[in-house]
């Protein structure tokens, strides 16, 4: 993946063969990884964990 100069980030990488769960302390940012994931990077099973914060 890149990193804030473009440059590529050592060992940086995330399966696509598995669940990715996301989550954040506002919903909305939760909302903008899922999308980011799922739509254009395609992976397959992306999910957004709520109550990740609470507990």
């Amino acid at each position: 993946m890149p990193g804030p100069s473009g440059r590529q980030l050592p060992g940086a990488s995330a399966a696509r063969a598995g669940s990715v769960a996301v989550y954040r302390t506002i919903a909305n940012r939760a909302g903008q990884a899922w999308f980011a994931l799922s739509q254009p990077l395609s992976y397959p099973d992306v999910r957004v964990y709520y109550r990740a914060w609470v507990e």
